[in-house]
């Protein structure tokens, strides 16, 4: 069981909970974060941090996920 927020509970199952997308996960060196994770098709940037949480931005332009993959020295390859 873990516990929602939006809900105000324990739950075993809640509508604001979403399936992981079926992207390749990238680690990355961050003190925070564990994983990126994009899918193009669409537009989705899963962050999954080093507590165990996992973050779903919906509507990113695939150009913000590539800049963070290609500018940024934290990124293992």
């Amino acid at each position: 069981m873990v516990f929602c927020k939006e809900c105000k509970q324990k739950v075993e199952e809640c509508p604001h909970f979403v399936d992981p997308i079926q992207a390749p996960r990238i680690q990355v060196f961050d003190p925070k974060i564990d994983t990126l994770a994009y899918s193009e098709e669409s537009r989705i940037l899963e962050v999954t941090y080093k507590s165990g949480q996992v973050w779903q931005l919906f509507g990113v332009p695939p150009y913000i996920y590539m800049e963070s993959c290609g500018r940024r020295p934290w990124i293992r390859s």
